[in-house]
């Protein structure tokens, strides 16, 4: 048997095939897939860290603008009652001549009167008082000035400002057989009403056909339409709202809030207290909301030589006197809202965030509150005119 003798071509062949890579070739090609692999988990970090600051932002954007809007629909329809008070009118509101009787007509079940914030029962139902607030109430001694203010649900800060808005919510009740005649008209038996022509008006409860009595016997407004003829005026829910903040979201043991709630990191929210039916209850509106500040602008000055108002703010105060109340027309509200969560390696010690145009302290975070200083917050600022309010004085 003859054997056959590998040529030099395919010998060099077969050795190329078995050296493999050299070591420096090997090290090489390992330090340039570290770098593209870290290159690629920077940019991943990058791309999720910016995601996460573009979210907070978005939330506490949409936050704030909620807030904004909660406060704004109560503050607008402050002071309205239907007809009365319209446009033109030369003093505050007309009311109230309440519905007669025991007071069952108009009784609520728990509405935050003391006798530190008078009358002890239906406070909610002054209606003569539209807009009011107080400031600088603690945890300590909320519940005996605000019965239906839980301590644990106030939120302990210097400065704390509590507004309460009273008036309609627009929600005008049906009218729905004949027109004008509201006497077959569904009234709630546990929701309030108001209902006014231009100079009086009444504040009654629903349901056992008390507006049809009331109506018997003279009580209810009556008003003339584009006809001429004279019928039943419009009537809406009556509303009374207390706007202020708490510690936390989600109480674990409701109704108070606790340090361990919301994961153990409580999540300052704005709440209001509302009539639902009768009951002054407890609501959540917008968590993340850290400070609140009103500044209300009162109409005092003389500027038309017919009469001693125009409409018109010429003073602005955080905390205005009695006297002063009834002549707030316009508040500038200034929500600082804050991320849900602290943010690693953010500080916020060196900001300042001013909520009443310089009348009180600007917020600064506590470096000796732990993670206090690593939220990122922002300030949302909008004015309201206190239109029933406003308008009429620049009639």
């Amino acid at each position: 048997m003859s054997l056959i003798r590998p040529t030099a071509a395919s010998a060099s062949l077969r050795g190329r095939r078995t050296s493999g890579l050299s070591l420096v070739e090997l090290l090489v090609g390992m330090t340039v897939g570290l770098f593209l692999t870290l290159g690629l988990m920077v940019m991943m970090t990058g791309t999720s860290r910016g995601f996460k600051v573009q979210d907070e932002f978005a939330r506490m954007q949409e936050g704030g603008v909620e807030a904004l809007r909660y406060i704004g629909d109560s503050l607008r329809l402050a002071g309205f009652y239907g007809w009365n008070g319209s446009p033109g009118g030369a003093t505050s509101i007309a009311l109230p001549s309440l519905a007669p009787g025991s007071g069952q007509e108009i009784d609520t079940l728990n509405d935050c009167g003391s006798a530190n914030n008078l009358p002890t029962a239906n406070w909610a139902l002054q209606v003569g008082s539209p807009l009011f607030g107080r400031i600088g109430l603690t945890p300590a001694a909320i519940n005996s000035i605000f019965p239906c203010i839980v301590a644990d649900n106030f939120l302990d800060f210097p400065n704390h400002q509590i507004l309460v808005v009273r008036g309609s919510n627009a929600s005008q009740v049906a009218d729905p057989a004949t027109p004008g005649d509201l006497s077959d008209a569904i009234f709630d038996n546990e929701r309030l009403y108001v209902q006014a022509d231009p100079s009086r008006g009444i504040v009654f409860r629903g349901g056992a056909g008390r507006f049809t009595a009331l109506k018997a016997v003279g009580e209810t407004a009556r008003v003339t339409n584009a006809a001429g003829a004279v019928v039943d005026a419009p009537v809406f829910e009556y509303q009374a709202h207390v706007y202020y903040l708490r510690p936390c979201t989600r109480p674990a043991t409701p109704p108070s809030c606790a340090a361990t709630d919301d994961g153990g990191l409580p999540i300052p929210t704005l709440v209001r207290q509302q009539l639902v039916g009768r009951t002054m209850t407890e609501l959540a509106l917008v968590p993340g909301v850290e400070r609140i500040g009103y500044v209300y602008g009162i109409d005092e000055v003389n500027n038309n030589p017919t009469r001693s108002w125009d409409g018109v703010p010429d003073r602005y105060e955080t905390n205005p006197t009695a006297a002063q109340w009834p002549n707030v027309v316009t508040v500038r509200v200034s929500v600082l809202m804050r991320s849900a969560t602290p943010i690693n390696g953010h500080d916020d010690s060196s900001k300042r965030y001013d909520l009443t145009s310089g009348i009180l302290p600007a917020f600064t975070c506590s470096p000796l509150v732990q993670n206090d200083c690593a939220y990122r917050r922002h300030v949302f600022h909008q004015t309201f005119q206190v239109r029933n309010v406003a308008m009429r004085r620049a009639g």
